[in-house]
């Protein structure tokens, strides 16, 4: 499979994100983005991360150079689902308040921490 984080990656733009995920190869996910600046809808990365999850980790990869915007993509937690290194070096903060990184729900109890 194969996804592309393009530089147009709010919701209007939804439907296209989605219909340009490329489904061929399902054994595997390589994710690529805009080689000089993305923007991403939290519900675009769900979708990779989903997708991610479905491939697992040492068969779903980020291709290529990402852009500085793609930090987003580290901060959400995206790069912790793939078996690519985060190329982005940065002081961590508290994320509360601000958004919610990608978490995975298995049980009751975990799901109540976001109600």
């Amino acid at each position: 499979m194969k996804i592309h984080f393009s530089n147009q990656g709010n919701l209007r733009n939804f439907r296209n994100f989605v219909n340009s995920v490329d489904f061929s190869e399902p054994e595997k996910l390589e994710i690529s983005t805009h080689d000089k600046w993305i923007a991403v809808h939290p519900a675009n990365i769900v979708i990779a991360a989903a997708l991610a999850l479905k491939v697992g980790r040492k068969n779903a990869c980020i291709l290529g150079k990402v852009p500085k915007t793609g930090l987003y993509l580290d901060r959400m937690g995206l790069y912790s689902l793939t078996n690519t290194s985060s190329p982005f070096a940065y002081d961590k903060k508290e994320s509360s308040g601000r958004f919610v990184p990608l978490t995975i729900i298995k049980t009751a109890n975990e799901q109540s921490h976001f109600c």
